[in-house]
């Protein structure tokens, strides 16, 4: 920005000493300051337009925030909407909630935006019902945890919600063999049907699993009397390994807790009708 050079000392008639002098001087430095001035109003000039451009550019640019009158219903998968064209929202993820009860809502990727017809892949929801107002805004990624993902315990990108926690705790059926290696990334309960005489062998345990607890069901089959032998890493009360239910469709239960990769400790229940 130009400085505006200050002006010498004024003649006065008060002083007709100094009064030539004086106004020679400041005749002398007015065409300075005249050059100096439009310079600054030039630049003026230069910066109010600039920032009239950007405003334009602000107001024509697509943004991230719509709205849709569409008829749709909470849930997740694939949903279908109709918003304004031109949105900055090129595979992000949305936020589309309701106008009137913003606790209900719906949060996805988007799959398809072509024109003013917008589809989403909605991964996450909150409240109920079918709805026809809606804001629409774009939002960092909130990724739902899948069962497998919580039963291995590895994954750092992705959240975990209770109907995911719920889900990873279901059951997992573990094929029955001669002899039996559980892999614990891939469960956190699971059920062994015995077919015959088998080998319960020391486990798969990735560092991940460590501090994992839970249990595993022992079913005998139609035929009953089966048993159960035992890796060496499964370390029972009293340093006694378990011994069978033998009737035909017993269950025994027993609880584990991954202590290092070498050490299950375990606990047992017998019996269970």
């Amino acid at each position: 920005m130009t400085t505006i050079t200050a002006l010498p000392t004024p003649p006065t008639r008060a002083d007709p000493t100094n009064f030539p002098d004086r106004a020679d001087a400041l005749m002398l430095a007015l065409p300075t300051m005249v050059t100096e001035t439009n310079a600054v109003a030039a630049e003026v000039n230069a910066n109010a337009a600039a920032a009239i451009q950007a405003a334009a550019s602000a107001a024509a640019a697509p943004g991230t925030n719509g709205t849709s009158a569409s008829s749709v219903a909470i849930g997740t998968g694939a949903k279908a909407f109709v918003t304004q064209a031109g949105k900055a929202w090129l595979n992000q993820y949305l936020l589309i909630s309701d106008t009137v009860t913003p606790t209900n809502w719906m949060y996805g990727q988007i799959t398809g935006y072509a024109g003013t017809a917008l589809t989403v892949n909605v991964l996450a929801t909150s409240g109920a019902g079918t709805i026809a107002s809606w804001n629409i805004s774009t939002v960092g990624p909130f990724l739902p945890a899948t069962a497998a993902e919580i039963r291995a315990g590895t994954a750092s990108n992705v959240m975990i919600t209770p109907a995911a926690l719920i889900a990873a705790l279901a059951d997992v059926v573990i094929a029955d063999a001669a002899t039996i290696t559980p892999v614990f990334s891939t469960f956190i309960n699971a059920t062994i049907t015995l077919g015959g005489n088998r080998t319960l062998a020391n486990p798969t345990i990735a560092a991940a699993d460590v501090g994992k607890s839970g249990r595993i069901k022992l079913v005998q089959d139609a035929t009953g009397s089966r048993t159960l032998a035992f890796g060496s890493n499964w370390l029972f009360d009293g340093g006694v390994d378990l011994v069978l239910s033998i009737a035909a469709g017993a269950v025994d239960y027993i609880y584990y807790d991954i202590e290092s990769i070498t050490r299950i400790i375990v606990s047992t229940k017998k019996g269970v009708a």
